[in-house]
């Protein structure tokens, strides 16, 4: 009989010998279960259940308190990952519980009636589930399978700040917040960079290159993004060519052939404004030519530089009618598309005031004399004999 009784013990202790950490209650009154040692235990998941006669209504608290020197500390209620603490059912219930606490135990109070409360609070080390691997190693399966809604609260994901434990911070739309190690502005003084690349050909991943350069105006060294331009010929991509300094441009015809492709037009902004024009061209029947404007004139419309068609310009006739007493400055040319290609120079003297035309007679030319005596300074002209003589 003794070896039945002590083969009955060991079948009834086998569920709770599966338990690391166990406190079984029985309470008829309000006050607390046994206080549960956890400080060497460690366990971490916990579970409560219960049943109730006699009572209609009541209040079971499984509690935590932290570790003074030994003993427990202040007593707090256990939240509850999932069921209700406390639970007021006057039945039977049953909560789940998730964390480390040195110490435990669960109080019953808010009692009405007469009555018996009886239960355990047990916790384990962990819940993993087992599914197969080889010796020594665990397989842990998440509650949904890829593709499928989620239905249970999901793991966060953490990572160590090099001292602390630091959970990875979402989005409220659950997308990963991502801070780069330093402020705008900061410094980057110890800091690694962080790679970067892209998907090529292949479905291969390529990491983008830096090239050591030197900036401009500076004798310090430089980094800058590798990244080659390319221009597409209508067919093709073609790489972008560039000479020895960097810069390469070349038109779409060598010199002396056949000129092709469209020309590329020049611009700038207007006199004493913003706004953007174009060169114009001239096209007559043989050619075609730029439109040059060197100047306003008087009246403040543009004179056009006319050129002949050899591409001499046409050079105007003094302005002006011969008047006497002009301005001691330059003759301005006006605009002729009749004029010869040579200057017509009309000869003027100045008299020490003003400019004025050089005298000749109607058919023997220029009037040659000079200045008489006396104070007046009069010009005289000097009379010519119609015959040669001997003094």
């Amino acid at each position: 009989m003794r070896i039945i009784a002590l083969l009955l013990g060991s079948l009834l202790a086998a569920p709770l010998a599966a338990q690391q950490c166990v406190v079984s209650f029985t309470l008829t009154a309000a006050g607390n279960s046994g206080v549960f040692n956890n400080l060497t235990k460690g366990c971490t998941n916990w579970t409560v259940t219960y049943n109730s006669t006699g009572f209609s209504a009541l209040s079971l608290t499984v509690q935590t308190a932290p570790n003074s020197s030994g003993s427990p500390g202040t007593w707090a209620t256990f939240t509850a990952a999932t069921g209700s603490n406390p639970s007021t059912s006057t039945t039977q219930a049953s909560a789940t519980f998730t964390g480390y606490f040195p110490f435990l135990r669960v109080n019953l109070s808010g009692l009405t009636g007469t009555g018996t409360v009886s239960g355990l609070l047990y916790g384990a080390w962990n819940e993993t589930v087992a599914t197969g691997g080889s010796a020594g190693d665990t397989t842990v399966i998440g509650p949904d399978a890829p593709g499928s809604p989620s239905t249970q609260n999901p793991v966060q994901v953490a990572g160590n700040d090099g001292t602390d434990v630091r959970a990875i911070k979402t989005d409220t739309s659950g997308n990963s917040s991502v801070v780069g190690p330093a402020a705008d502005g900061g410094s980057t003084v110890g800091l690694q960079p962080v790679v970067i690349g892209g998907q090529a050909s292949g479905n291969l991943v390529r990491q983008f290159g830096l090239i050591d350069t030197l900036t401009d105006a500076s004798a310090t060294g430089g980094r800058s993004l590798a990244v080659g331009a390319s221009v597409f010929d209508g067919t093709n991509w073609n790489r972008q060519r560039g000479n020895t300094t960097g810069t390469y441009v070349q038109g779409p015809a060598a010199s002396g052939a056949t000129a092709a492709g469209n020309p590329l037009l020049l611009g700038g902004p207007g006199e004493g404004g913003t706004t953007l024009g174009t060169v114009m061209t001239k096209t007559d029947a043989t050619d075609t030519g730029l439109v040059v404007v060197p100047a306003r004139n008087t009246s403040g419309s543009l004179n056009f530089l006319l050129t002949d068609l050899s591409g001499g310009i046409l050079q105007g006739v003094a302005a002006g009618t011969g008047a006497d007493g002009s301005s001691n400055g330059y003759s301005a040319f006006r605009l002729s598309s009749t004029a010869e290609p040579t200057q017509k120079v009309y000869p003027y003297r100045f008299n020490g005031s003003t400019w004025d035309r050089v005298r000749g007679s109607v058919s023997a030319g220029t009037t040659i004399g000079g200045y008489g005596s006396g104070a007046s300074g009069t010009l005289y002209g000097m009379a010519a004999c119609d015959k040669a003589r001997r003094s």
